[in-house]
């Protein structure tokens, strides 16, 4: 289930193959059990797990939208309703905002689902994503290497199968 792109995982859904329930929990508990490489700071599980149950909902009333249940990785400095938005930086980490940022509510409106905010640089200033208050991004496929660009945790959830998709940000061309 965890090599699915957006693609595939919403055919899979359409055909009822996986549920969004199901999908969900599966990624929360690969989350759990296998990152160990710094890739989220905060994880949204009891988020994921409403945003599922309607997804699953819509699916069976067929009003289903254009990303309906699938979960995606957030940066850390986009900001979010109810859950922290750090900068990965130590003074930030009980910050709350009381609206998501517009990115957010395009996606919601699509009907996508909040995997979690991904690890970066502190501030997304710097070539890096070994600069964060919980430590270095490490690469999924080298442990013993960090990623680079500060959308380090975005691309590492991406490239570890933690997340089908996932947001970053370009101020200094890193994720190109």
């Amino acid at each position: 289930m965890d090599k699915l792109g957006v693609s595939d995982l919403l055919k899979k859904y359409k055909e009822k193959a996986i549920s969004p329930v199901e999908y969900a929990e599966y990624m929360l508990h690969k989350i759990k059990t296998q990152d160990d490489m710094n890739i989220f700071i905060n994880v949204a599980e009891e988020e994921v797990m409403v945003n599922a149950k309607e997804a699953e909902r819509h699916y069976m009333e067929g009003t289903q939208r254009a990303l309906e249940g699938v979960p995606i990785a957030i940066k850390d400095i986009v900001n979010t309703k109810g859950i922290p938005t750090t900068y990965a930086c130590a003074a930030y980490k009980n910050q709350i905002f009381d609206e998501d940022a517009t990115i957010l509510k395009k996606l919601d409106s699509a009907g996508y689902s909040m995997l979690g905010k991904t690890n970066t640089s502190q501030f997304a200033l710097g070539p890096t994503g070994e600069f964060s208050y919980i430590g270095p991004c490490k690469n999924p496929h080298d442990k013993t290497r960090i990623t680079g660009g500060s959308s380090s945790g975005s691309a590492a959830a991406v490239a570890g199968f933690f997340a089908p998709a996932a947001i970053g940000s370009d101020t200094g061309g890193s994720i190109r």
